[in-house]
């Protein structure tokens, strides 16, 4: 007999929840929901099957319908194997899953366009080159591994193992014998070779790893069983498993009964192997001497660097040749020799790591809101693979913006690495770092003191404004280069200045006509329609990538952001920037068309690794610091970058999208983005600490960073086209420009090396961007440059800026003074300007209600509060008078400005030593310690507590009458269980679970009011508690999004009028 359909009723918040946990299909199959203005019909479970005819088919339909149109209003992008191709709505608008032109991997000079499945060529099937069904990381130092080239070589074909690999301080690359291993410590001339750079100029240094056949040390295993000595032909490479840095990867024999495996990551200077099948296997190529070869470790020196094996467990070296050494099959490991380091000493040291590779390496991170820093912890996880050693720890080489913002206290070994960032200093026995980076905020845009009405610089933008009014897209431009997705950005980006400058001055005519260009543009990009081929994006899940068409003039496909990946987060960020400043007027807009802009960022910044669609932060690389441009990462240098300005363009528009539509987890990735790579283009790019070395190239200004090195060179331009060397890493100019006037003496010293450049001659075009440059250190100089290439015209804009904006920005910089790295402020959009000493305070209000920001210095001692009305730019002038910009009538969701936390971890709880101590996982810190729950009446905001602060979004409280007092008695923890499996009291992480807590109290009193489920200080999720049965029951569901830290679990009842809140320690654990 079959079951008779269940119905329930939802909200529509609920049924949205629901949506985003399950696929569609699943939805449809489980059960019916009738959700508030959408009734969706399915079968029960374990009902029969029906035939696919009649009134069931129709059923079924009309319920996809309603699935699919429930998922539109809730604007949830879902993975498109659960739907057909063609256009997938997110909120009102959408993309298009499937193939509409030519997409990654797609030239003949790759393998294959799907790395995860098999693929037949030249007459042979050959196995995926990524056998783990996730989306593929690109744009990373492993790339390459993904994006294989097809090679003939005589009457041999077949796919080439890969490119050299830079995980510093190795450099790596797999050869047919196995994993070469190079400890690239020799210091070169910039070179040319294999990368075809249009614009070479030969300046610049390299730490080049070797050519595929020249590395010192090959890692493999014996190519037959009973001759240990000889030498393995691998075929068949394929990657299985990648973290945060690390990557895992195997090469087999063509049967697949011998290989060797190798777990490899950057700041890792030991590789880790295992070969299966046959002996393990090491080759030397080069000069090679033996300084020790006992007991299983073999320490050599090859080419002059010292590297050492250690042999499998129990197992020992024995050498068949000069150059080649053999043991029994398993685990075995090799390391680099930090310089000067006593090799014997390391080799006994890091035993205890030889077994134990390094298996999942995460960042974590906060925002320090109060305190005006991100934190950031690097952390890795070990399994041991046999014998006795270490299964916590490893050893860890730092990069130098690490170790300038390291603030965990560990100290590091007195012998470093080179690297081509700088020395690398050693952490042994760790099981990661924590860093702290200041954050000075970003803007909308910077204040206009001077050019506000009455202002003395006033009449002379409005001319500018004027002539940009009816053409603030520069529409030529975009059209000459075929409204491609580069272009219209530039463009849109134009317009979002326009429309900021003109709000602040109070030119509503052209601020309105800007903002109902970027509108349209971003509507019409964000339309997917059956059939449209332009102005579109399109989901390919054979790398899992978000691909907008066209690419470039003509359908071409310009700068490879289709075929190779490449330049994703410098195109996508002018949309994600604009989109911003549009939701700020336009908050329909935003609702509607928000869910695309979140789908570009998942493309370019996907914050959750368990992003089914998208890799984990495509275009950062986590452990380096900054972004990489490449895709495939193909070249002997490995990765590159050269427009460090557009990636932070990515990271200041996520902080500003974050903000303004209330999403946490948008907006603190984008805070981690910027504060990191800041740091590391402070130092990698300008040279702020004398890094590079100056015996191959005696500069502080590189315009290109590749993983050997850094180069004077460029993708286009001439070597006379030195604003272009200088001003790719200045562009564009915006309110998130700021970190670049962080140093003003450095700013100084590029464009003092800039001038010397040209014999002191002006630039002949993107004065705008030198100028503004020029105006983070010496913005009177700015102003009287300007003035004059105005006056005798030559004044050349660069295609994304205009007049009116680069007239802004320097005569507000003359007016304001430098950036002010000695304030902070508790509020993201918020800065500190100094000009003789004396502080401007600045606040850009995102959100609809007015809020008050403080500013402290790095005591901690506040220095000023300012109330910002909605919507508005305030400024706080050295005599305490404020300035409010712009018309009041903008403003989004905002997020709200913490206070002080009212719920902390009960003191008397004993401290678990898993427990990481604090929020370690704010890739989404949406809840972190959740005080402002409403069921709560001491929580500061809550409705019952008026002299609370709501912070962003609200007012500033105002003091409440006190409370009479009142006697109350404690909850008592009953039980805390699984809720399935009552027994198990171990949950994993990352999965979805649910707890049931059972409480009681003394005497009669009733408990009502909320249970909440914390790991350390993070919130797993919460519940009410009701009346069952004659007890108190709350079950909490954990969903997987929040369940991302080990540890004890915690069960705080926040209290009622009756029952004071109280934390109470459980046997529940979650664990890896």
């Amino acid at each position: 007999m079959r079951e008779k359909w269940q119905l329930k009723w939802l909200d529509l918040e609920t049924a949205c929840t629901l949506a985003e946990e399950h696929p569609p299909i699943s939805i449809l199959t489980t059960m019916s929901y009738r959700i508030r203005g959408f009734t969706v019909p399915t079968m029960a479970p374990h009902s029969r099957p029906y035939h696919a005819h009649g009134s069931a088919t129709r059923l079924l339909t009309i319920a996809l319908g309603a699935v699919l149109a429930l998922l539109a209003s809730c604007s949830i992008a879902i993975a498109p194997a659960a739907l057909a191709a063609g256009p997938v709505s997110v909120g009102s608008g959408g993309y298009i899953n499937g193939k509409i032109g030519v997409e990654p991997g797609e030239l003949s000079e790759y393998c294959t366009s799907t790395p995860r499945q098999s693929f037949t060529r030249g007459g042979k099937t050959i196995p995926a080159l990524v056998s783990k069904n996730a989306p593929v990381p690109t744009n990373d130092w492993w790339s390459t591994l993904a994006f294989r080239h097809w090679v003939s070589d005589g009457g041999w074909q077949g796919c080439d193992l890969g490119s050299t690999m830079y995980a510093h301080p190795a450099a790596y690359g797999w050869h047919n014998r196995g994993l070469g291993i190079t400890y690239p410590n020799t210091l070169g001339a910039a070179t040319n070779n294999d990368t075809g750079i249009s614009n070479f100029t030969g300046e610049g240094y390299e730490y080049a790893g070797p050519t595929w056949s020249g590395h010192d040390v090959y890692a493999g295993v014996s190519g037959n069983a009973s001759n240990p000595s000889q030498e393995f032909v691998g075929e068949v490479l394929q990657v299985e498993d990648w973290t945060d840095w690390t990557v895992q990867s195997v090469l087999k024999n063509a049967a697949g009964t011998i290989g060797v495996r190798a777990v490899i990551g950057h700041g890792l200077p030991i590789a880790w192997m295992q070969s299966f099948g046959a002996a393990s296997r090491i080759q030397t190529q080069g000069t090679t001497s033996i300084q020790s070869n006992n007991n299983g470790t073999l320490i050599l020196s090859v080419n002059g660097r010292s590297y050492i094996a250690w042999a499998p467990d129990g197992a020992q070296w024995t050498q068949n040749s000069a150059n080649v050494f053999t043991s029994s099959a398993g685990w075995y490991a090799v390391a680099l020799v930090p310089n000067g380091a006593n090799a014997s000493t390391i080799a006994a040291n890091w035993r205890q790591f030889a077994y134990s590779p390094v298996t999942t390496a995460t960042v974590s991170y906060t925002y320090q809101q109060a305190s005006g820093k991100l934190q950031a912890r690097y952390e890795i996880g070990v399994t041991r693979k046999a014998g006795s050693g270490s299964t916590t720890s490893t050893v860890m080489a730092l990069y130098p913006h690490q170790e300038q913002y390291r603030t965990d206290g560990q100290a590091p070994l007195g012998s470093t690495y080179t690297s081509p960032r700088g020395s690398m200093p050693v952490l042994q026995n760790v099981p990661g770092f924590t860093t702290t980076t200041p954050f000075y905020g970003v803007l909308t845009e910077i204040p206009g003191i001077s050019v506000a009405p009455g202002g003395a610089n006033h009449a002379k933008l409005m001319q500018y404004l004027d002539a940009a009014e009816n053409d603030p897209l520069n529409v030529q431009q975009m059209t000459n280069n075929g409204n491609a997705t580069y272009w219209t950005g530039k463009a849109i980006g134009r317009a979002a200045r326009i429309a900021e400058v003109a709000d602040q001055v109070g030119d509503t005519t052209a601020r309105d006509k800007a903002l109902t260009k970027i509108r349209e543009q971003l509507t019409d990009w964000f339309t997917a329609t059956s059939g449209k081929t332009s102005k579109v994006f399109a989901y390919s899940e054979k790398y899992g990538t978000l691909l907008g068409y066209p690419a470039g003039p003509g359908g071409t496909d310009q700068y490879g952001t289709l075929t190779r990946m490449n330049d994703h987060h410098f195109h996508y960020a002018y949309y994600v920037a604009a989109a911003a400043t549009l939701a700020r007027y336009d908050a329909q807009w935003a609702a509607s068309y928000g869910g695309m802009v979140d789908m570009l960022i998942r493309d370019v910044a996907s914050p959750d690794r368990g992003d089914a669609m998208f890799p984990y932060l495509r275009t950062f690389d986590v452990y380096a610091g900054h972004s990489w441009a490449s895709g495939d990462g193909g070249f002997s240098k490995g990765n590159n970058q050269e427009s460090s300005a557009e990636a932070m363009n990515l990271a200041q528009a996520m902080v500003q999208w974050g903000e303004v539509r209330g999403n946490t987890q948008i907006r603190d990735t984008g805070i981690y983005l910027y504060t990191t790579e800041a740091a590391a283009i402070a130092r990698y790019w300008f040279n702020s600490r004398d890094d590079f070395p100056s015996a191959k190239f005696n500069r502080n200004y590189a315009s290109m960073v590749w993983a050997s090195g850094a180069h004077y060179s460029l993708w286009f331009g001439g070597p006379g086209d030195h604003q272009y060397f200088y001003g790719i890493n200045m562009l564009p100019v915006t309110g998130g420009s700021l970190y670049l006037g962080y140093e003003p003496a450095i700013v100084q010293r590029t464009y003092n090396e800039y001038m010397g450049r040209t014999g002191n001659a002006e630039p002949p075009w993107w004065h705008d961007i030198l100028y503004s440059y020029l105006a983070l250190a010496n913005p009177d100089l700015a102003l009287a440059k300007f003035a004059t290439a105005d006056g005798n015209g030559t004044f050349g804009e660069e295609q994304g800026d205009s007049h009116a904006h680069s007239y802004h920005w320097v005569t507000s910089l003359a007016a304001l003074g430098q950036v002010d790295t000695t304030a902070h402020a508790n509020y993201p959009l918020a800065t500190t300007f100094s000009k003789n000493g004396q502080r401007s305070y600045v606040v850009t209000n995102a959100s609809n209600k007015a809020i008050t920001v403080t500013f402290r210095d790095d005591s901690g001692s506040v220095l000023a509060t300012v109330t910002a009305p909605k919507g508005q730019v305030t400024t706080r002038r050295p005599d305490g008078s404020t300035v409010s910009l712009g018309d009041g009538g903008s403003g989004g969701a905002g997020i709200e400005i913490p206070g002080t936390p009212t719920d902390p971890t009960d003191p008397t709880d004993p401290t678990d030593p898993t427990d990481p101590g604090g929020p370690t996982d704010p890739t989404d810190p949406t809840d972190p310690t959740d005080p402002t729950d409403p069921t709560d009446p001491t929580d500061p905001g809550g409705p019952t507590n008026p002299g609370g602060n709501n912070g962003t979004g609200g007012t500033p409280g105002t003091p409440g009458s006190a409370p009479a007092k009142v006697i109350k008695r404690k909850a008592k923890l009953v039980s805390a269980k699984n809720a399935k499996k009552p027994k198990v009291k171990k949950l994993k992480v990352h999965k979805a679970f649910k707890v049931k807590v059972v409480l009681s109290a003394p005497g009669k009193a009733k408990v009502t009011g909320t249970v909440r489920l914390t790991v350390g200080k993070r919130v797993l999720g919460k519940a009410k508690v009701r009346h069952k049965g004659g007890r108190y029951v709350a079950t909490v569901s954990v969903k997987t999004a929040k369940n991302r830290n080990v540890g004890k679990i915690r069960v705080s009842y926040l209290g009622s009028t009756a029952l004071v809140k109280a934390t109470y320690n459980t046997k529940l654990r979650v664990v890896r």
